[in-house]
């Protein structure tokens, strides 16, 4: 990617309960010198995004048409690509929460917004003021406090049940792809209830996921690694090369050595 980045910043949360609602805070401050389009793959995350730049990025995907990015938007899990015609200059601030914790804050399953960017401010009248008030925040810092201050008095108890949920749907690499009947075991529910959790929680039902789940593994182990795509099959749970390479194209529209010649610096975004 040709650009210039003149802020790159990270905060991961380590003590509850700021943890358990927020998986980390990100900044990036950037000119995109030769580059105008990005595409991001589906990356299995649950995010916020406040965009302080003068012009906004466009976006579309095969389920929306084109159109102007809000400057406050959510973006719940995607199993499509999304595709952004980006401006000279970006600023942005994001918050990559858990999934119960959409649901908690702003009263809506992540569920609902499957394969969707949606104007925040019209889901939460409140989201109008925060991004004035982190507007005039001069550092990362200001801006982790402001929404943490905000998140920690919207938290609400969560049922252990759904914390375990969390940490399965949210966590791409470190934990073992577990079966449904597996999983339902551990968090002691029946299979139709579990699917049904999911389903509120990512809007996919439970063996949908684990399968999208082996593609976000595989997605690291192809960005991360030198392992050969066979290898990378069986690391990542499919049952052959085969099987990997179209779940691979299902979910991006690319083949697994496509995109290991066309990666960025960052996991799931190719720049053009």
């Amino acid at each position: 990617m040709d650009c210039t980045v003149f802020e790159n910043k990270v905060f991961i949360p380590q003590k509850s309960p700021l943890k358990d609602i927020v998986h980390y805070f990100w900044q990036v401050q950037r000119k995109n010198c030769v580059v105008s389009n990005e595409t991001i793959l589906p990356k299995g995350i649950t995010e916020i995004i406040f965009s302080f730049s003068d012009e906004q990025a466009l976006f579309e995907s095969e389920a929306i048409d084109k159109y102007q990015m809000p400057k406050c938007f959510i973006n719940g899990y995607n199993t499509i690509p999304f595709h952004l015609q980006l401006p000279k200059y970006q600023n942005l601030f994001g918050v990559q929460l858990l999934p119960s914790a959409i649901k908690k804050i702003f009263g809506v399953n992540t569920g609902e917004l499957l394969n969707r960017c949606i104007d925040l401010t019209l889901i939460d009248k409140r989201m109008e003021t925060m991004w004035h008030q982190m507007s005039e925040k001069r550092t990362f810092n200001e801006k982790v406090r402001l929404f943490s201050t905000f998140a920690l008095k919207e938290d609400k108890d969560t049922d252990r049940r759904v914390q375990l949920l969390d940490t399965f749907l949210n966590d791409t690499i470190n934990n073992q792809i577990l079966s449904a009947t597996a999983l339902s075991q551990i968090v002691n529910y029946s299979i139709r209830n579990l699917s049904r959790k999911i389903k509120n929680l990512s809007g996919m039902n439970t063996e949908e996921f684990i399968w999208h789940k082996k593609y976000l593994r595989s997605l690291h182990y192809i960005h991360d690694t030198d392992f050969s795509l066979t290898e990378i099959a069986y690391k990542s749970g499919f049952a052959d090369q085969a099987h990997f390479t179209k779940s691979f194209k299902h979910f991006t529209h690319l083949l697994p050595s496509d995109y290991r010649k066309q990666k960025s610096q960052m996991t799931g975004h190719i720049y053009r």
